[in-house]
């Protein structure tokens, strides 16, 4: 039986693979959900109506992929007709706020973290209150900050690791790989772990000594 030091050490052993297959990996705080799959369960759509997802993930995925599919046309259109590329920029913002009032009206108050994370386009990592077995779908939804960002996907449990037991701290340290996800959701986690990559290097600089 191995020391709950050695299956931390074992934990953040497996989180580090992740990035060893190409993904970039970002210790971040979300609100994140998840539920059980049945072992006969055939369903590859995150957003489907048969998981329980509510209407608005699904009208929030389709914005999503939208604005990713036009992001790439906006700077060749600022090139060409600053006054256009602007106005398309405008409705882009518009986009943007329709989302986060979706976000906000839906839960009734605004989203707020609930888990400390590993995030990558591949999978993530968080604690949990149960064991959960290794090779079980759930199906997880996240809220990314500060963008709001909404992410469903169909997951598997590639390990579960016990913590020490500390008071008030969830138990075990669940380890998911993504099976199904849409594109436009693995892009915006990409564009998230950058964004964030590139908030935390500024911040390092403002506090580095000159």
């Amino acid at each position: 039986m191995t020391s709950a030091g050695n299956d931390s050490e074992d934990s953040k052993e497996k989180e580090n693979q992740t990035d060893r297959r190409g993904y970039y990996r970002l210790k971040d705080r979300i609100t994140l959900d998840y539920e059980k799959l049945p072992e006969d369960c055939n369903e590859t759509d995150p957003y489907s109506s048969e998981l329980s997802v509510a209407p608005h993930l699904k009208l929030l995925s389709e914005l999503q992929k939208l604005e990713n599919e036009s992001n790439h046309l906006l700077h060749p259109i600022m090139e060409h007709n600053r006054q256009v590329g602007q106005y398309l920029k405008s409705l882009s913002k518009r986009v943007s706020y329709i989302s986060n009032f979706i976000t906000t009206t839906s839960y009734g108050t605004p989203p707020h973290p609930t888990h400390d994370v590993s995030l990558s386009e591949g999978g993530v990592a968080f604690d949990a209150d149960e064991n959960l077995e290794l090779d079980l779908l759930i199906h997880v939804k996240l809220v990314l900050f500060p963008s709001l960002t909404h992410i469903a996907a169909i997951g598997k449990v590639t390990y579960s690791e016990q913590h020490s037991a500390i008071a008030g701290k969830a138990a075990f340290r669940i380890g998911i790989e993504f099976e199904h996800i849409t594109d436009a959701d693995r892009q915006q986690i990409a564009k998230h772990i950058i964004q964030e990559q590139s908030r935390l290097r500024r911040k390092r600089q403002t506090l580095s000594p000159k």
